[in-house]
């Protein structure tokens, strides 16, 4: 699939609480990972489209999208406040 890392979408960027994360129904079965930056895996799942991490001190975190053999990571920001 062509570019299919641009049809995903992860927000809020940053947040509070909850993440969530849009992709395609053809993007589907899909795995999820967020590690710290020391890579340390601290959550995995299976086509969640949102995901809790109010348990997570704040900080930058790597989540990694993998669709087959597709993998797509950005850095994701767990801060106190309001989401945005």
């Amino acid at each position: 699939m062509q570019n299919w890392a641009a049809m995903i979408k992860v927000y809020p960027n940053p947040t509070q609480s909850f993440l969530n994360i849009d992709l395609p129904d053809s993007l589907v079965p899909f795995t999820v990972s967020i590690c710290s930056l020391l890579g340390e895996e601290i959550a995995y799942t299976h086509n969640k489209s949102s995901i809790d991490i109010s348990h997570l001190t704040n900080g930058v975190y790597l989540l990694t999208v993998i669709q087959n053999e597709n993998i797509w990571k950005t850095k994701i920001l767990k801060e106190e406040g309001k989401n945005y």
